[in-house]
């Protein structure tokens, strides 16, 4: 089976991981491989945010998928320290406890005392927060260029798809600007480019607008283990000592549609009260990236076929948590299996929508 993936960031990635050894699969992106999107991920592993039953469950499973893969490529740059939560007024801090407590996902309740324990360069302490313990982070981009090194595809930056051949309603191949690529199954994990490859073909996978600015500081002594997410941003020092936090705080749920200020008074900003939590180090910052989070217009998921036979979908927000399990679930369904579980986030669910208008 020749298959190809449009994208090469961390879905695409994976779903070329996963077919390995069961078919020949070439990933191309228009980019850089480790993908735009990828590269400016926070990296935060975590089941906190979710939709519905459903969602839940997929991003818990999501969780141990990383841990599970981390067996087979032990090089991966994963870390599993936790993450520490106060960024919500008290009667919603119950809320969570109880909410996670059902799912019988791990969660603890902290005192001022038991933060500064845990993370004692910390400046800015809050009175009373939630750990959870299982969660972590990883460095998506460097993770995307290891699992398709590993996964033994052939692999091709700066090549755009400019469009998918179908024939007697079956694909054929991908037309790039360098000539066809043949193939049985074409895997759409292309980001924000997903709606108009889709619209293309008329399928409907209609996308949001969800620009979100990630700062990265140079590197600094080690000084902060767990997620954080504060009042003000959510914030991971990485193994290299360099800090990643995005502009503004509620980053995981954040509706805003266009970046409403100058994005170097908002990393200013951002960076004032980076220090405010760390004044005793020696921070600069090293990068500003804006990148456009993938989000589907219900925020759910898109894993699954629509359209021609042979074409699939894979786009989401959190790429990060989902990453490795969205691709194992579209492998599985590609290779014939049941996968009857995946009906809520199979993108025929839009089918009934209304194309937008050119």
């Amino acid at each position: 089976m020749k298959v190809v993936v449009i994208g090469g960031g961390i879905l695409g990635a994976s779903i070329a991981w996963h077919l390995r050894d069961k078919a020949d699969v070439t990933v191309i992106d228009c980019g850089v491989l480790g993908g735009l999107a990828s590269r400016a991920s926070l990296g935060w592993l975590n089941a906190t945010f979710y939709l519905n039953d459903e969602h839940f469950k997929l991003r818990q499973a999501g969780i141990q998928a990383w841990r599970d893969i981390s067996t087979k490529l032990p090089n991966l740059p994963l870390q599993w320290s936790g993450t520490i939560v106060w960024d919500m007024a008290d009667g919603k801090r119950q809320d969570m406890i109880d909410r996670l407590r059902l799912w019988d996902y791990p969660v603890e309740e902290l005192d001022k005392n038991d933060v500064k324990a845990l993370e004692p360069s910390l400046a800015k302490i809050p009175d009373h927060a939630l750990h959870l313990p299982t969660e972590g982070f990883v460095s998506l981009s460097s993770a995307a260029e290891k699992l398709l090194k590993a996964s033994g595809a052939k692999a091709y930056s700066g090549i755009s798809a400019r469009s998918i051949d179908v024939l007697s309603d079956r694909v054929r191949g991908v037309q790039t600007d360098q000539g066809i690529i043949e193939a049985d199954q074409i895997v759409v994990a292309a980001g924000t480019a997903t709606e108009g490859i889709a619209a293309s073909l008329d399928i409907k996978i209609p996308m949001l607008s969800r620009p979100g600015l990630m700062l990265r500081t140079s590197p600094a002594p080690k000084s902060l283990s767990n997620v954080c997410a504060t009042p003000d941003f959510e914030l991971l020092q990485r193994n290299d000592g360099r800090f990643m936090l995005p502009v503004s705080a509620g980053h995981q749920s954040a509706k805003s549609e266009y970046i409403s200020n100058l994005p170097a008074k908002m990393a200013e900003k951002a960076m004032s009260q980076l220090l405010d939590y760390f004044p005793n180090i020696d921070l600069s910052l090293e990068e500003v990236m804006l990148a456009y989070r993938p989000v589907p217009e219900d925020e759910l998921p898109v894993i699954g076929q629509a359209g021609p036979r042979g074409l699939n979908f894979l786009t989401m927000h959190s790429a990060a948590t989902l990453g490795i399990i969205a691709g194992e679930c579209l492998a599985k369904e590609m290779l014939g299996q049941d996968m009857t579980n995946l009906k809520p986030f199979h993108p025929e669910r839009f089918a009934d929508k209304e194309l937008p208008v050119s």
